[in-house]
């Protein structure tokens, strides 16, 4: 980055940040602070240091900077928004997975059984270390993850009493020829009980 006022990338280190974490950015340069500030736009929150002392918190800047992160890099994550309750819809949510690629969503009636397989299978032996089949797929559902290496299916549940304590199991599956020799990724299981 020079000190000129122009559009510079950095390529800083990995560092993984939670979704509910709070994190700082921190500018030091001792010769000449060059800041990205824009006319328009929301007013940010930030300090400013002066030798050794901190300035109260301010919010009189518009800052310009666009951070982006590799999603590549990360274990796809499964996650669920709701519950699945009779008469209402819940989803099952897939984040940091590799962007725009194609993946699945296994859902299944087992988490110990698919056809005459045992599970959980692990993949290693396929070419895919670390990577286990963890829910039978009994219903796959694809779809291509957005930009940002998200995706979600959602499922409405009937208000039907039999379908009260029906297990359902789930495991994305994304493909990534980049991750390793099978070229494909797994997250983590879910288990979902209806009315509970």
């Amino acid at each position: 980055v020079g000190t000129t006022a122009k559009t510079y990338q950095a390529k800083m280190p990995t560092l993984k940040v939670n979704k509910s974490d709070i994190f700082l950015i921190v500018f030091d340069n001792a010769d000449k602070l060059v800041l990205s500030t824009v006319s328009t736009g929301n007013q940010t929150y930030h300090y400013a240091r002066n030798g050794n002392n901190w300035s109260e918190l301010q919010s009189n800047i518009r800052w310009q900077y666009r951070i982006h992160n590799d999603a590549g890099a990360q274990v796809p994550a499964l996650t669920n928004t709701g519950l699945p309750s009779h008469g209402k819809s819940f989803s099952v949510d897939l984040g940091f997975a590799p962007s725009s690629r194609a993946a699945a969503l296994l859902v299944g009636a087992s988490k110990a059984k698919w056809g005459a397989l045992n599970l959980p299978l692990d993949l290693t032996s396929a070419g895919a270390p670390g990577c286990s089949v963890l829910a039978a797929g009994h219903v796959v559902m694809a779809f291509l993850t957005s930009g940002t290496g998200t995706g979600s299916v959602s499922f409405p549940v009937p208000a039907e009493s039999k379908l009260c304590n029906l297990k359902m199991y789930f495991q994305y599956l994304v493909f990534d020829p980049t991750a390793n020799k099978l070229g494909v990724v797994l997250s983590n299981g879910g288990e979902g009980s209806i009315g509970n």
